[in-house]
């Protein structure tokens, strides 16, 4: 959370002294204790509820996404093209590095080939193998 966002929640907290009932707050503790003692990589925010699920998950959304990107010419395209056009249709907070690192391992699965350097995705172009 970055500071901006603390600052809006103390102000909001101290202009509205609602005090949290027992059962509210119990509710959310619990909530915090289930999302902390949970490893998973990637939550999502789904019915109102965050939600643990598969670091593969966005991988056939990924696909799909480049398939319209590369379409009949069959060449290939730069990474950053594809991860901001993902990142622009996912209704998530989910930075654009792990959606890179998605990448990444579709061309470590053989779904995808690469030319230039993986340093950077600004660096690199993909196509389907």
């Amino acid at each position: 959370m970055i500071e901006e966002e603390l600052q809006t929640i103390y102000k909001y907290s101290q202009e509205n002294k609602q005090i949290l009932s027992d059962i509210e707050r119990k509710h959310f503790e619990k909530e915090w204790l289930d999302l902390s003692n949970n490893f998973g990589t990637l939550r999502i925010w789904e019915n109102g509820e965050i939600k643990v699920v598969a670091e593969n998950y966005y991988d056939d959304f990924i696909i799909e996404k480049a398939k319209k990107l590369i379409g009949k010419k069959k060449g290939f395209l730069m990474c950053a093209r594809l991860v901001g056009e993902v990142y622009g249709h996912i209704l998530q907070y989910i930075g654009d590095s792990f959606l890179e690192y998605r990448v990444r391992k579709l061309i470590e699965k053989g779904i995808f080939e690469y030319k230039g350097s993986l340093e950077a995705m600004r660096y690199y172009s993909i196509k389907f193998k």
